[in-house]
C-alpha cells in the first residue's frame, strides 16, 4: 500500500518543529518515524522542545494512534521536555487527549503554543539552575559548616 500523510520537520535552536499534513496510514508512519528519530538522535542538545502543527486533515486509524503514542514516548525518553501540539479541529484535540503526557498541551493557535513553550522553557531553566547549585549547597552544609563549628569560627 502507498503511504498517506506527510511530515516535514526542522530544528530552530532547541525546538523541533513538525508540520503534519493529511490523513495517515501505517506505511507513512513507518517511513517517517526512523527519519524523525535520526534527526533527534543527531542533535547535540540534551533537552529540547517539540512543536507539532497539524493541518485540518490529520487523522488516523487506531493503529496509527498507537504508533504515534510509541513515538511520543520515544521523544520523552530522548530528551523532549515540553510539547505543544497545534490542532485544527476538535476531533483532533479529542483524539490525542488520551495519549498526552503532563509535559504536553494542545493549542488551536501556533503563537500561543510558541509562547507557552518559551514560558515553560524559562521555568525549566530555573529549575535546572536550582538543581545545579543544590550539590554545592550540600557540600557547604555537610563539610564547611561542621568544620567552622568544630574550629569555633563564627
Amino acid at each position: 500500500m502507498n503511504k498517506h500523510g506527510e511530515i516535514s520537520f526542522s530544528w530552530v535552536n532547541d525546538v523541533f518543529t513538525l508540520e503534519v499534513k493529511r490523513a495517515f496510514n501505517e506505511e507513512a508512519l513507518e517511513y517517517y518515524i526512523p527519519l524523525i528519530q535520526k534527526s533527534v538522535s543527531n542533535r547535540s542538545v540534551q533537552d529540547w522542545k517539540r512543536l507539532e502543527v497539524w493541518d485540518d486533515e490529520v487523522l488516523g486509524s487506531p493503529t496509527t494512534a498507537a504508533l504515534t503514542k510509541l513515538l511520543w514516548e520515544w521523544y520523552d525518553k530522548n530528551g523532549c521536555v515540553l510539547t505543544g501540539i497545534v490542532v485544527s479541529n476538535s476531533v483532533q484535540a479529542q483524539g490525542i487527549q488520551n495519549i498526552l503526557k503532563s509535559k504536553a498541551k494542545v493549542f488551536i493557535n501556533i503563537g500561543k503554543a510558541q509562547s507557552w513553550l518559551e514560558r515553560h522553557n524559562r521555568q525549566i531553566n530555573q529549575d535546572k539552575e536550582q538543581l545545579f547549585f543544590s550539590p554545592a549547597l550540600l557540600i557547604l552544609t555537610n563539610y564547611y559548616l561542621p568544620i567552622t563549628w568544630a574550629l569555633a569560627i563564627t
